[in-house]
């Protein structure tokens, strides 16, 4: 009987413990997207310390550089999010090549290092989603015009001009 109480004294302390708080290992995200015929690319960066910076055209505004704060809550959920698609293991390119469709580009940095993931819109798998949350964040904030151009090191936002040799139309000589 004695051990018995032992036994269930010990399963009923070790439920009673409070889990380990959680840790988020992410410092920066960037996230970018290529230009498609009804937008041109933009693109949104991140930080720890809840520093929002986007470059784009939000709303009617000019193709510029804006900065925010996002609350807590978002950068916590943008960890979990991260985190549920194990944004370090899982494939980091799903793109099909294709001109006239939006392409996604995510970069996660965190301690040790980083990583670059891109995704097309037709992709259709949970970092996309992710990925697209990423980029709709800057609707939801108040965003002003920034003192300064942030450097970004995703590239999707300036897609590459069309070289001489593909344009539909002959150039003027």
């Amino acid at each position: 009987m004695r051990k018995f109480a032992i036994l269930v004294l010990s399963i009923t302390l070790s439920g009673c413990h409070k889990p380990a708080k959680r840790i988020n290992e992410i410092i920066k995200v960037e996230v970018a997207h290529s230009g498609y015929w009804s937008t041109g690319g933009a693109a949104t960066a991140i930080d720890s310390t809840l520093h929002l910076t986007y470059y784009g055209r939000p709303g009617i505004r000019n193709l510029n550089y804006y900065e925010g704060t996002i609350d807590t809550a978002t950068w916590n959920t943008l960890n979990r999010k991260l985190a549920s698609v194990r944004f370090k293991s899982v494939d980091a390119i799903v793109d099909r090549h294709i001109a006239d469709i939006p392409t996604y580009e995510l970069i996660v940095y965190w301690k040790n290092g980083k990583r670059r993931l891109v995704r097309d819109f037709h992709a259709g798998d949970s970092v996309l989603n992710t990925i697209r949350w990423l980029d709709s964040i800057y609707r939801h904030t108040a965003l002003k015009p920034a003192k300064k151009p942030a450097k970004l090191e995703t590239t999707f936002q300036n897609p590459p001009a069309i070289p001489k040799e593909q344009a539909k139309f002959p150039w003027p000589k």
